[in-house]
């Protein structure tokens, strides 16, 4: 869904992982996974983590390409 980074060289990810009858949201820092959420359809998930991604913009962390 969205990669971020800091200035301290840390960078985060999330990704939405389809499922047959809902939605899981994955988050990640420096490549290592924190947490998993799972939501009963698509955009739930979707609309969650476009929370995430402005939560982690409030801190500091910016949006990256790669």
């Amino acid at each position: 869904m969205w990669r971020m980074s800091r200035g301290d060289g840390q960078s985060s990810h999330a990704i939405i992982d389809p499922r047959p009858d809902r939605a899981a949201v994955i988050w990640f820092v420096n490549g290592c996974p924190l947490g998993v959420r799972e939501f009963d359809d698509w955009n739930s998930a979707l609309r969650w983590c476009e929370q995430m991604q402005a939560q982690n913009w409030a801190a500091g962390w910016r949006v990256t390409s790669e």
